[in-house]
């Protein structure tokens, strides 16, 4: 009879996968537009569960940061090595600054893994892709295309600086990030760059709606 009264395993098994997919994507939406210091609390509100019912699921913040964020460096790695391919080192150096770019516009969580927030994936990121913009400096150097005192570290640093002025959802601030990535590639050529001009300036007028996009 008490066999009878017992709870089988699949069912738990199965709410807790459920619980786990919930945390999961409410916590990818939330750092992707809030970033990392998104409370576990707040994750848990949105995902309609209690908060040990979270830690539960995924295990500790950070658990859940590497769980969400491991995949950042497989893509960033395989988007860098086809950048490689281009034809020339500064026209593979361009393509690399895009992509680290908008890697870091596009999702706040990204942009904190990237900053150095997410300890184990940021690690993971370095050893994986310093390499690669390694190699993509040094072609760019040897065919004269870009200052001799350029490092692959300045590639997520100067694109860092563009990023925390924008706004994942708002086309003005992306149309700055433009602009600022414009100029930042022409300040890295050894000569003056007049290959053509960068994205236009926003109106005057329109300069408070730039200064609010951060």
């Amino acid at each position: 009879m008490g066999r009878v009264n017992q709870q089988p395993s699949k069912p738990l098994r199965r709410d807790a996968a459920e619980h786990r997919i919930k945390v999961l994507d409410e916590a990818r939406k939330l750092f992707a537009l809030k970033g990392l210091d998104v409370p576990i609390r707040e994750i848990a509100a949105a995902a309609g569960l209690g908060v040990g019912s979270v830690y539960r699921a995924v295990g500790s913040k950070q658990d859940l940061i590497d769980l969400l964020f491991g995949d950042v460096v497989d893509r960033a790695l395989s988007g860098l090595e086809r950048d490689e391919g281009a034809a020339t080192g500064w026209a593979a150096l361009v393509r690399a600054f895009r992509r680290v770019l908008e890697m870091q516009i596009a999702d706040r969580g990204v942009y904190a893994v990237l900053l150095g927030a997410g300890t184990t994936q940021t690690e993971r990121l370095s050893e994986s892709i310093a390499p690669v913009l390694s190699r993509m400096v040094d072609r760019a150097k040897a065919e004269g295309a870009v200052r001799a005192d350029l490092d692959a570290t300045d590639v997520p640093t100067l694109t860092r600086g563009i990023a925390a002025a924008t706004d994942p959802e708002s086309v003005l601030s992306r149309a700055v990030a433009e602009r600022h990535l414009a100029l930042l590639l022409k300040g890295l050529r050894p000569v003056p760059d007049d290959e053509g001009p960068v994205p236009p300036p926003l109106p005057s007028e329109r300069f408070t709606d730039w200064t609010s996009t951060a």
